[in-house]
């Protein structure tokens, strides 16, 4: 999960002399995301000036005090002179509250990101509750706000008996913010923070908390679409780059393309190995490779029913797997062929499984983000197999999808570079033929063949549209 440093060091210095902060309100909210910028102010210096004590006091290497100090020598050393008619007040760059403002807001910014992309996917604490954090000398009539903000998204996700408690998910953060964004601040010196909420205590606020949260983990990443050119750099800088940078980068002509290693930019599975596993500098972790190696070593650590097992998957960890399996680009029956998944299970629940999956279509359970299919037979028969003495064994055939993301290359690259260690028999490790599928993909059953004399049952399906 990256931290509030992380988020800061990607964003790009925007000076923007004319601009002023209205006019920066209606840009794009991915945009200002990315950028930081500050109002009015066209110097790259006095921008980047501000950006550097931020980075400091986010990295714990700056006190305020200090990155007031700095900033004040800063704007000298630049030559800044307030625009006539602005000295003295927030618009004027040497006056005490617009330095705070801007160092207060931004690293809120980031902090508050992070904290709120650690949080999304949480069971544990689902909602969060709107909360006075700081006393304001004027404080704004966020009663009415919170009210207005509600009704215009309809109360979706949110509680209604007055309480200011709202599920991560629902819209209503980003109306309440002047910034669009789903975290706070929500305006410039609001005060106004939120505090988590559990899922008892949001269950009793009357929401209705979904059972697999992991679908609000999603969202680009600031790196997604990164790229330069380096048409005007020599070749041996050019070489030397691009080597330091290893498997993090591609090359076309004089452009260079960030892969995004731990970030959410799709890459066909043919190529995901060498994006998510492959080698980089020390400064950028392999936080997806990780992910995936927990996953292929024993898929319980990522199976809320399974929170007793040794080695449990954290939330990060959670996140990690996610967008590792989301941004590789989705295949088809037609380029790989028919999957399979095989299961062992209870001669008593047999017939309502299969008559439950008749009925409503099958699907990974909901305390699942994936459910792993195989493109080879003999995989499923194996775990079919594999099952308490004297249970029934089914086989899933798929014959018909087009969601599945395979990990082949990603599996193959953990087992080149020997990062796979097989920790139990009765849950081998993935083979190069894994396909996944999301927990809301499903399935409708065409055809049920029960198994005669010990031979398996075979359930034939296809994704629904």
């Amino acid at each position: 999960m990256p931290s509030p440093s992380d988020y800061l060091r990607v964003k790009v210095t925007v000076p923007a002399a004319g601009m002023s902060s209205a006019d920066w309100d209606g840009v794009d909210p991915d945009i200002r995301e990315r950028a930081y910028w500050t109002a009015r102010e066209g110097c790259y210096a006095r921008v980047q000036g501000f950006r550097d004590r931020c980075q400091g006091i986010v990295d714990g290497n700056l006190s305020e005090a200090d990155a007031l100090r700095e900033i004040r020598a800063m704007l000298r050393a630049t030559g800044y002179q307030p625009e006539p008619g602005t000295e003295g007040t927030i618009q004027d760059l040497s006056t005490d509250a617009r330095q705070r403002l801007i160092l207060d807001t931004n690293v809120a910014m980031v902090q508050e990101r992070a904290y709120h992309d650690s949080m999304m996917g949480s069971l544990a604490y689902p909602a969060q509750r709107l909360v006075r954090i700081r006393y304001s000398r004027q404080p704004r009539d966020w009663d009415a706000r919170w009210r207005e903000a509600a009704a215009a998204v309809n109360y979706e996700g949110v509680a209604t008996d007055g309480s200011y408690i709202a599920l991560l998910t629902s819209p209503i953060w980003r109306k309440l913010s002047r910034f669009d964004l789903p975290y706070p601040p929500f305006d410039f010196n609001s005060g106004m923070g939120v505090d988590p909420v559990d899922y008892e205590e949001a269950q009793r606020h009357g929401l209705t908390i979904p059972e697999a949260t992991i679908e609000g983990m999603d969202g680009e990443s600031l790196n997604a679409s990164l790229e330069a050119s380096i048409g005007k750099m020599d070749g041996d800088l050019q070489q030397a780059f691009t080597r330091a940078l290893a498997d993090c980068v591609e090359v076309e002509g004089d452009r260079v393309y960030y892969t995004d290693p731990n970030g959410t930019r799709p890459v066909h599975w043919s190529e995901a190995g060498k994006v998510i596993c492959g080698q980089r500098p020390p400064v950028i972790p392999d936080t997806q490779a990780r992910a995936m190696v927990k996953f292929v070593e024993d898929q319980r650590q990522f199976d809320r029913a399974q929170r007793g097992v040794q080695g449990y998957a954290t939330q990060e960890e959670w996140q990690a797997l996610y967008d590792a399996v989301t941004r590789i680009q989705p295949t088809d029956v037609k380029e790989s062929g028919t999957l399979y998944r095989g299961m062992s299970i209870p001669p008593n629940d047999v017939d309502r499984f299969l008559s439950r999956i008749r009925r409503d279509g099958y699907q990974a359970l909901p305390t699942k983000m994936v459910d792993s299919w195989s493109r080879a037979e003999e995989t499923a028969q194996r775990f079919a197999g594999g099952g308490k003495p004297g249970n029934e064994r089914i086989i899933l055939v798929n014959e018909d999808y087009r969601s599945g993301h395979r990990i082949d290359a990603v599996v193959r690259a953990l087992q080149e570079q020997r990062r796979l260690v097989n920790k139990t028999d009765k849950h081998p490790h993935t083979n190069e033929s894994e396909v996944l599928f999301l927990q809301a993909a499903r399935h409708q059953v065409n055809k049920i063949v029960r198994g005669r004399d010990g031979t398996p049952t075979y359930v034939y399906v296809s994704e629904q549209q």
